[in-house]
């Protein structure tokens, strides 16, 4: 039988698609380039740095040849609030060569797909009272069939959501860390 939907919790916290607050929903990221004297311990370091702050890696690359100087890449999200002290902190870490920072405004976006999800519950609601009133078998079945396929589509849409209001409270950071051209191994 068709079971009404029962809302998952986020620790005490209105779920995206019951957000009414207003607040914009930002995207953030900073791509920087530092030099450093020894990349190793740079990498090291600024994956400690990520770590401390709240973050985390998503991906790093280090790469120490012979002959040439080292390089790491480093992708990594860090919460908003402790971004700046962070990107502060890599910048300290040498002589920085680049330094961008970029913000996307997903606010419509944010609520318009929390309206969807809202929508989609309710449509959900609708056909599950259609179901238990049906008496039909050939009925049931199609009702059955339109619930799951709703609840698969929705569930899909609050995955989205659920990803955008992560984004908006975690800055991905984008770091190359690149050792001093003279120095070579």
């Amino acid at each position: 039988a068709a079971q009404p939907y029962r809302e998952p919790s986020l620790q005490g916290q209105p779920m995206p698609w019951y957000d009414s607050s207003g607040e914009r929903q930002q995207e953030l990221s900073r791509t920087l380039e530092v030099e450093v004297r020894k990349v190793e311990e740079a990498h090291d370091r600024a994956i400690s740095l990520v770590e401390k702050s709240g973050g985390f890696v998503l991906s790093q690359d280090l790469r120490v040849q012979e002959g040439e100087p080292g390089v790491s890449r480093i992708a990594a999200r860090v919460p908003l609030d402790k971004v700046d002290g962070v990107v502060a902190q890599l910048r300290d870490m040498g002589k920085t060569l680049k330094l961008v920072g970029e913000s996307e405004d997903r606010t419509r976006e944010y609520y318009s797909r929390g309206g969807g999800v809202r929508q989609s519950g309710a449509s959900e609601d609708e056909l599950v009272k259609q179901y238990e009133k049906a008496t039909n078998p050939e009925q049931k079945r199609q009702l059955k069939a339109q619930i799951d396929a709703l609840r698969q589509m929705t569930d899909a849409q609050r995955g989205q959501l659920l990803l955008m209001a992560r984004r908006a409270v975690l800055c991905v950071v984008y770091l190359t860390l690149r050792e001093e051209r003279g120095t070579l191994r």
